[in-house]
């Protein structure tokens, strides 16, 4: 069915792996620069502010605990959706 397409998947397979390289060296880069902020929350070069490591809190809910405690209000607030989910096999 993809026969025409073989090509694009080809691409595809190329631009996912180099994504997974950048992403890593993005994510290596980054802790560098972190590691030397350490508490610091603005990093300078040369004096001119280039980088922020700043600390905020995140306020999420447990949907185990909610569940396990309200079970109804869970139950309540529940919106399911269908979703179609692509993977590159191979």
């Amino acid at each position: 069915m993809l026969d025409d397409l073989e090509i694009v998947l080809e691409y595809l397979r190329r631009v996912k792996q180099r994504q997974r390289y950048y992403t890593e060296l993005r994510e290596s880069l980054e802790l560098v620069i972190k590691d030397r902020l350490g508490e610091t929350e603005v990093g300078t070069l040369r004096g001119v502010p280039v980088a922020t490591f700043k600390k905020s809190l995140r306020i999420s809910v447990s949907i185990a605990r909610l569940r396990a405690l309200h079970p109804d209000v869970a139950k309540a607030c529940e919106d399911i959706a269908e979703v179609r989910t692509f993977v590159l096999l191979g």
